[in-house]
């Protein structure tokens, strides 16, 4: 376990399906590239109920935090 990772603020989205089944992230600030191409990853999985819309929708959610922060910082 990496302590400096207690440290900083994590970011926690989650989309709930229609079947209930429950898909969380946790990601930092640092780490929004990487937490996309994880839907992306979920979306192109045919196991998975992720879709490409789920992903989209989840990276809009990101964006929109990341202007909010923007502007609330200034």
């Amino acid at each position: 376990m990496n302590w400096k990772l207690a440290e900083k603020e994590i970011n926690v989205l989650g989309i709930k399906k229609e079947n209930n089944e429950l898909y969380v992230f946790l990601y930092d600030d640092g780490n929004k590239a990487k937490i996309i191409e994880v839907f992306r990853r979920f979306a192109s999985n045919p196991e998975l109920s992720f879709t490409s819309y789920d992903a989209y929708r989840l990276t809009c959610r990101i964006n929109r935090r990341r202007s909010y922060r923007r502007k609330r910082f200034r």
